[in-house]
């Protein structure tokens, strides 16, 4: 198993934790944006957090919006 193959569920672990720790921030409107490496890892997180969000009514993520850049933009230019 590579090291990443579970990055989406860590970051969801570390978000709740964070949550947890400061509770002043649960259910306020969260966004999730990045560049690079995160048009990988970014829909990932979103997909933990959606799968989350429907599983446990209530939930302290309130996931707003997000933008993700598309990978290799030149080659959608042509």
């Amino acid at each position: 198993m590579a090291i990443l193959d579970n990055v989406d569920e860590d970051s969801l672990q570390f978000l709740l934790s964070w949550l947890e720790k400061f509770p002043q921030y649960k259910g306020r409107d969260f966004y999730i944006t990045g560049e690079s490496y995160a048009g990988h890892y970014a829909p990932q997180l979103i997909q933990a957090i959606v799968r989350c969000n429907k599983a446990t009514p209530g939930s302290p993520i309130n996931l707003k919006g997000y933008m993700v850049p598309i990978s290799h933009w030149p080659n959608f230019c042509y």
